[in-house]
């Protein structure tokens, strides 16, 4: 199957380097993760990967990268709207970071094995640039834990809401 992109023509991964970093600059966001960017090879390999493919899996920040792209070539600042997905990309980064120090031997974790496994499904669902969900885990499996974290590791202004009184204080308590 071919796929035909209008105004499209493959660029070596130099030149998408440069585009990127023309990208980035305007929008002063980071849109690949920090975690690929000190890994050469993963570097590399995300440059070479389809485009196809780079949207399906980063779908959020390709959305943006495409989006300043135009910017850049009309000569326009970003819009309120971008500086919007600009924060959701900026929360992603923060995510990918806490996981990477998750998993650092040398840095010592709050989350148990099934909350990172949680914590990272998160930060995909919103990497694909979905906004709502909801997460089911059996009782006392420690999902409190596992939104304050990721409260604290997005680094966004957060509005926590509970049912009952007991829950409130138990919520408190953790954060």
């Amino acid at each position: 199957m071919s796929v035909e992109f209008r105004g499209f023509s493959p660029k070596t991964p130099e030149q998408l380097h440069n585009q990127l970093q023309a990208a980035q600059h305007l929008g002063d966001v980071q849109l690949v993760p920090p975690t690929i960017l000190r890994n050469v090879e993963a570097y590399n390999s995300l440059l070479a990967m389809p485009s196809l493919e780079l949207a399906d899996r980063y779908t959020l920040r390709m959305s943006a990268y495409t989006e300043l792209l135009r910017k850049q070539r009309a000569g326009e600042p970003a819009t309120e709207d971008m500086q919007r997905e600009f924060r959701r990309i900026s929360a992603l980064n923060n995510m990918d970071q806490y996981i990477a120090d998750h998993y650092n031997e040398e840095t010592e974790s709050t989350l148990r094995g099934r909350q990172a496994t949680v914590f990272e499904d998160i930060r995909d669902h919103l990497e694909k640039g979905k906004t709502k969900g909801y997460v089911t885990l059996p009782t006392g499996s420690g999902k409190t834990v596992l939104f304050a974290e990721m409260v604290e590791a997005m680094g966004l202004r957060t509005l926590i809401v509970v049912p009952t009184l007991p829950i409130l204080d138990q919520t408190k308590e953790k954060i």
